[in-house]
């Protein structure tokens, strides 16, 4: 068996790789983005360090104190993640920042940050920087590690891994293939380039707002298919942001019953796991109303563990116009609704243990998400809490751009294809 590696550039790419792969019965091949390849050229456990890494550590550090600029605002929600994209966005571009840190005090304290975190991340969790150095130091094992490798449509290579790459040349075959980039001279290895499709003329289509751009989207997908002229996983609708659009194509693709795939994936607030994330953070902030215990146990009756055995009709007797912001008033009104109930297992032995712990609001959002939400959905509430404290909630699960990404509906499972919705220039942009 010859060894060889891929490199790719996104999850899409990354995925549709694999697939391409294993249809096409390919042994030996190893698929990567290009911080798998380092972590795998280093050897052992090592890899890059995530998200869920990174904020634990950089909470950590800024509680530590000991800043010149970053005392007065580091306890502010948001910060952490602030600090994690502005370290991303400089080990990205390979900024040495202790040789930095006499410039500002600003840069200083970032430099401080650094060295914390660097030293709390787990034994084999490295963050770029370290990682492409350990990947650099085991170089001479490339051959044996990674045989062959290509650049597959990788657009541009941040400047944190030119250096690696750079090592790999005499080492091993390497070529890139259709880069993206102009900024090549950095690089001294092979280029190759596909052959050019020939670019169909281009069909203009006005419309009044996204979701009428939308529709005619989705119009065109139906029109492809039933024609004959392209298969589901032929199509891509593509756009240089989806932001605008992204509501739109999720809701209407589902009216239409077309099997759109989000590459980007779709916002977590569009799932039902996400909106009994809501419906739980609206409880714990804003009070225990009927109409949010309605929506809450709506999303978790008979799903949660506290109320497993909480009966569809346990509203049956309160009149929907009462308000109910207090325990007692709860208690007053079940106590009513108990003698007009026809049937069925009392939900106050339940429900009012559960209403008593949500009067505790943010303070007990972690034991409640734990009480209330089922698995994927306590994950995302886990991943808004590790993002801003629990009194932040709102902004945390609206504003953080967490996402679902999703399975495609065309893997190798044998599953039905699907047509991808996606940002135009994360590699791919057809979906197979």
């Amino acid at each position: 068996m010859k060894r060889r590696t891929i490199v790719v550039e996104g999850p899409l790419a990354f995925r549709m790789r694999r697939i391409a792969a294993a249809r096409g019965g390919e042994v030996g091949v190893q698929i990567f983005t290009l911080p798998m390849l380092a972590a795998r050229l280093a050897g052992g456990f090592n890899r890059a360090a995530e998200s869920q890494d990174l904020e634990p550590a950089i909470r950590q550090a800024l509680g530590m104190g000991g800043f010149t600029e970053l005392d007065a605002i580091r306890g502010l929600p948001g910060m952490t993640r602030s600090v994690a994209w502005t370290l991303r966005k400089i080990w990205q571009v390979d900024l040495p920042l202790d040789e930095w840190a006499a410039t500002s005090a600003r840069v200083r304290d970032i430099a401080l940050v650094e060295r914390r975190v660097r030293s709390m991340l787990p034994t084999g969790v490295l963050t770029p920087r370290d990682l492409r150095d350990a990947a650099m130091d085991r170089v001479h094992h490339a051959e044996a590690v990674l045989g062959a490798v290509d650049l597959d449509r990788v657009q541009d290579v941040p400047p944190v891994w030119r250096a690696l790459l750079a090592s790999l040349i005499g080492k091993v075959d390497f070529c890139w293939r259709n880069p993206g980039s102009t900024d090549l001279d950095w690089f001294p290895g092979s280029l190759a380039a596909d052959r050019a499709l020939e670019a169909p003329a281009p069909r203009l289509v006005s419309c009044a707002d996204p979701q009428a751009e939308a529709v005619e989207s989705l119009r065109w997908i139906r029109e492809l298919i039933a024609s004959g002229r392209a298969r589901p996983e032929e199509i891509a609708i593509c756009a240089t942001a989806t932001d605008a659009w992204d509501e739109q194509m999720l809701v209407l693709a589902a009216d239409a019953g077309l099997p759109v795939h989000f590459s980007h994936g779709i916002p977590a607030l569009g799932t039902r796991d996400g909106q009994a994330c809501a419906a739980l953070a609206d409880v714990l902030l804003n009070g225990i109303s009927q109409d949010r215990i309605r929506r809450l146990f709506g999303h978790a009756a008979g799903r949660s563990r506290a109320l497993s055995e909480l009966q569809p009709e346990w509203a049956q007797g309160l009149k929907p116009a009462a308000a109910l912001f207090r325990l007692d008033q709860w208690k007053q009104a079940l106590d009513r609704a108990d003698k007009l109930r026809t049937g069925g297992i009392d939900p106050r032995p339940i429900m009012l243990p559960v209403l008593e712990f949500l009067e505790g609001g943010p303070a007990v959002a972690r034991q409640a998400g734990e009480m209330l939400l089922g698995a994927s959905a306590f994950s995302l509430w886990s991943e808004s809490l590790r993002r801003a404290p629990a009194e932040a909630l709102d902004f945390s699960r609206g504003n953080s751009g967490c996402r679902m990404v999703e399975t495609p509906a065309h893997a190798s499972c044998g599953a039905r294809p699907a047509i991808s919705w996606e940002p135009f220039g994360h590699g791919c942009v057809c979906s197979g």
